[in-house]
């Protein structure tokens, strides 16, 4: 998937800006046109450490708009794919000064992209899509910090969904 340089630019300014940025997000499409009373959910490429984080508040965000989560077996009205995205935000090279030296950066940046897409069951067709994301800045020897993530992938998710 390719993203205009502009947004990840702008992404890139937000972290610097604030190196503490929420997890924001949008809808990209919307063709909503019925009611919906249930969905299950599928994730696609989840770190194993996230999946739990992000399903349980996912269903949370959905349950507040009046879907009740179900599995596949429970005929859902809908079909709901989480998908894990990663978009690099450069390769971390830098020119040393004053030196001909190209160095690698001691941090990864990227942007971690959760894509949502819901289907009615049993349709191929798209009927409303949108992500939440988060820009990272990780150094070596540094931990992934679950702790504050739960309360913000349900903000994050409580915000895309508004309008659902």
């Amino acid at each position: 998937m390719r993203y205009h340089p502009l947004n990840i630019l702008f992404g890139f300014l937000f972290l610097v800006g604030c190196s503490s940025a929420p997890i924001d997000g949008a809808v990209t499409f919307t063709k909503k046109t019925a009611t919906y009373t249930s969905f299950s959910v599928t994730t696609e490429n989840i770190p194993a450490f996230l999946g739990p984080i992000i399903t349980s508040n996912f269903d949370v965000a959905m349950a507040s708009k009046g879907l009740q989560p179900t599995d596949h077996s429970g005929n859902p009205d809908l079909n709901i794919t989480l998908r894990y995205e990663q978009i690099d935000l450069g390769t971390g090279a830098k020119k040393v000064e004053g030196d001909e030296q190209i160095t690698m950066d001691d941090s990864l940046k990227f942007v971690a992209r959760i894509a949502i897409e819901a289907r009615v069951t049993g349709e191929a067709d798209i009927i409303w899509s949108g992500y939440v994301q988060k820009i990272h800045d990780v150094a070596p020897g540094e931990w992934m910090h679950t702790g504050n993530a739960s309360v913000a992938f349900l903000d994050a998710f409580n915000k895309v969904l508004a309008d659902f």
